[in-house]
């Protein structure tokens, strides 16, 4: 269309340029989002606005509801205490809660686009790639998977983790690991371990001496 440039002043046109603006015009009692594009033709008086100008409302509106769950999402996984990772089918990271710092001393930073395997103790690594290829091939969700993960001071802590699959795109599967630690059950576990191996021989030679 043609459109005199006066016509929409706050439309800012250069000769041979082209720009594009977005605003917000009340029509009854729905707002629109137009998108007007376009470029300045002509010279002197006979200069005109060529634009197209189109209605994004609905575009608009879904952007601001994905943000809007992306913002929540976020910060659902930012003050829990439980770490979300996200891995691409080669092991990389993608993705990983900032709180891994609180956990781990790693940063998000640090961990983001390695592979998960020098954060994991050697001997876990295996059973964490067969819970993943099954979960890729299955669909199916795993549960309590326990391993073994790096502190950034070479000690290890046990952590618990559900595993899932989901397509990020069509055609493009991630891993979803949401994790916690469990470091304190598994001491008190050894803990108690340790005492019943010293009590085992003492309750048995106990019950001998009674017998």
């Amino acid at each position: 269309m043609l459109i005199e440039p006066d016509t929409y002043p706050d439309v800012q046109m250069r000769k041979g340029g082209y720009e594009v603006a977005e605003y917000e015009f009340i029509q009854g009692d729905r707002t629109l989002i137009l998108q007007i594009s376009g470029s300045c033709t002509g010279v002197a008086e006979d200069k005109v606005a060529v634009l197209t100008i189109r209605d994004i409302s609905d575009r608009k509106q879904t952007q601001i509801a994905l943000a809007d769950r992306e913002f929540k999402f976020r910060s659902i996984v930012e003050n829990t205490n439980d770490i979300l990772v996200i891995l691409t089918p080669e092991g990389v990271i993608r993705y990983i809660s900032p709180n891994i710092i609180n956990l781990t001393g790693y940063t998000a930073t640090e961990v983001e686009s390695q592979s998960f395997e020098p954060f994991v103790h050697p001997d876990d690594v295996h059973q964490l790639w067969q819970a993943f290829n099954q979960v890729a091939s299955t669909g199916e969700k795993l549960s309590g998977i326990e391993h073994r993960v790096r502190d950034k001071d070479g000690s290890w802590i046990w952590h618990c983790c559900n595993i899932s699959a989901f397509e990020d795109t069509p055609g493009n599967w991630l891993i979803a690991i949401v994790g916690w630690d469990i470091t304190a059950r598994k001491q008190t576990e050894d803990a108690l371990k340790t005492s019943q191996a010293r009590l085992n021989p003492i309750l048995s030679h106990t019950a001998a001496s009674i017998i």
